[in-house]
């Protein structure tokens, strides 16, 4: 199947019993002429809204307001109607991420998705889904748009090793021109969602509570963000002792809860408190030195700067 000498997909004729005719082989070809024009068509519909998408989200005005004034004319969506922007993104791939992977992962989904106002656009290390939504505070047209994409692109990156897919969803906004606020949101939570594991692979802006402030952080200040009583910890090296730590306070400083995590008997998980609180000098009794060192366990993660890997559920 071919479209001015384009290969766009094949036309498989089965005839076991050698039952066709001539006629009925020129009428195969005369199909699969017309199959090409309908996939050019899509494919070429595919770039068109692609491309408006990408500068709806794009961070100049002018290409915004071009772009949603296409959008509109095009009658894809209207112009003051709620929408919802989720973003779809691999992560543990690194060269081995299929060149089209994330393109062909949106397809599969345009196909099996029952939102057919939605916007699909895909980049070279994530996916993005625009839908329409319900209300400025529904997130859920864009949260299940994108879990079909993640499922999709799992799929295609099953033999992977270590291969995994984030699913994130923006803020809700009012007006299609505020879509690339939405994008935002979910660029940020899909961040989150990579170096902070226990917040789940399918995230929500709204629900991501003090990682919606964290995340937003200029890059150059978190390193002088961080509390110094936490970079004396990670200097001294002892992974045992910060993932102890990290473990209790992300545990709301629950004993039992934490001693169970890490498998230790109470007086074990004691003694690595007190001898972490005795290195660097902060008192888990006080309640701005737990604040404290626990938003830096936090942003030492997004920026970058934890010196050991986050477990499968921390």
């Amino acid at each position: 199947v071919r479209y001015q000498g384009r290969l766009m997909g094949w036309l498989f004729l089965i005839d076991d019993r050698a039952r066709l005719s001539e006629s009925d082989i020129a009428a195969a070809r005369r199909t699969a002429e017309h199959a090409a024009l309908l996939l050019y068509e899509e494919e070429l519909g595919t770039r068109l809204t692609s491309g408006a998408l990408a500068h709806l989200l794009s961070p100049a005005a002018d290409l915004r307001e071009a772009a949603a004034g296409q959008i509109v004319d095009q009658g894809l969506l209207p112009a003051r109607a709620p929408v919802v922007v989720a973003v779809i993104q691999p992560l543990g791939v690194g060269d081995q991420l299929p060149r089209e992977a994330v393109s062909e992962a949106l397809q599969d989904a345009a196909r099996a998705s029952r939102e057919d106002g939605a916007l699909r656009s895909g980049y070279a290390d994530h996916g993005v889904v625009l839908a329409r939504a319900a209300s400025a505070a529904d997130d859920s047209a864009g949260l299940g748009e994108a879990q079909v994409v993640a499922d999709a692109l799992r799929h295609r990156l099953r033999k992977v090793p270590g291969a995994r897919v984030v699913a994130a969803a923006g803020d809700p906004q009012p007006r299609l021109r505020d879509a690339h606020l939405s994008y935002r949101h979910a660029r940020l939570a899909a961040k989150v969602a990579a170096v902070v594991p226990s917040v789940g692979d399918v995230v929500r802006w709204q629900g991501l509570g003090v990682f919606r402030a964290l995340a937003q952080l200029p890059a150059d200040a978190a390193e002088s963000a961080l509390d110094p009583r936490l970079a004396v910890l990670f200097a001294d090296g002892d992974e045992v002792l910060v993932r102890t730590l990290e473990t209790y306070l992300d545990l709301g400083c629950d004993v039992k809860a934490a001693s169970a995590r890490l498998h230790l008997h109470r007086a074990t998980l004691y003694y690595r408190l007190d001898k972490a609180e005795k290195l660097c000098g902060f008192n888990l009794r006080d309640g701005n030195d737990r604040l404290a060192v626990h938003l830096g366990f936090k942003l030492a993660r997004l920026a970058d700067l934890h010196p050991f890997r986050p477990d499968a559920g921390g």
